[in-house]
């Protein structure tokens, strides 16, 4: 709901769930409850919209926008756990509504959802992939190994399986066929286990990559492992 006139949403029944969204730049109101004072608004963004966030707020949900708690990220929201906070996008001149690695938006959504990373919801219609969240499985490793990704070939994003057989410093990198590195999944210490990294390759670098092959490189104190990926459009 960006740069929408003349409000960025109009609420039409009362039934109506409307959750981690993001209202900003708007000719006008973020929400309009005219004819839906008692729809449902909950952990959205708030941002610039120019005659604020709610229209008839006499009439909309109590204490909608008013400031009286904060979220899980600590910052001022509502009681809904609303938010009023630029949202960074990569470029809005442009048209280019991801998000930047500093937005508030980014693990301030549902709590109760998570975005394909494995994190919290974030906030808008665009989530921020974080790859350095990785998931830690049951299994017990019995060397470093590079696994199959999954799925391959993939469109726009693929999870990569690792096995880290002692405790150390691993990095997980993915490059293109010249060399140039791409995307740095990990760079850190972690113990002994099964990891799975996220890549999004629609967001690597903020721009979309080109479909082809390409390589990703684990990399521990003890050993080095590459593997083909090919990405399709």
């Amino acid at each position: 709901f960006v740069e929408n006139s003349p409000c960025g949403a109009r609420v039409g029944s009362n039934s109506t769930s409307i959750n981690s969204c993001l209202f900003a730049y708007n000719n006008g109101t973020g929400i309009d409850f005219s004819d839906a004072p008692d729809a449902e608004v909950q952990f959205c963004n708030f941002w610039q919209n120019t005659d604020g966030s709610v229209g008839n707020p006499e009439e909309g949900p109590l204490l909608l926008g008013q400031i009286v708690t904060v979220n899980q990220n600590n910052d001022s929201s509502d009681v809904y756990y609303n938010i009023s906070q630029d949202p960074m996008f990569v470029n809005l001149l442009e048209g280019d509504f991801h998000l930047q690695e500093s937005s508030r938006c980014i693990d301030a959504g549902d709590t109760t959802l998570t975005d394909p990373d494995g994190t919290i919801c974030d906030i808008g219609a665009y989530y921020y992939p974080q790859p350095t969240a990785i998931d830690p499985m049951l299994s017990m490793p019995v060397s470093h190994e590079l696994l199959s990704n999954y799925p391959n070939p993939f469109n726009p994003s693929t999870n990569i399986n690792f096995v880290v057989e002692q405790a150390g410093w691993v990095n997980v990198s993915v490059y293109d066929i010249t060399g140039r590195t791409v995307a740095e999944l990990v760079n850190k210490n972690v113990q002994a286990g099964t990891y799975t990294a996220y890549w999004d390759a629609k967001s690597s670098a903020g721009v979309s990559l080109p479909s082809g092959s390409y390589w990703v490189r684990l990399n521990t104190p003890s050993q080095n492992a590459l593997r083909r990926i090919v990405l399709i459009r």
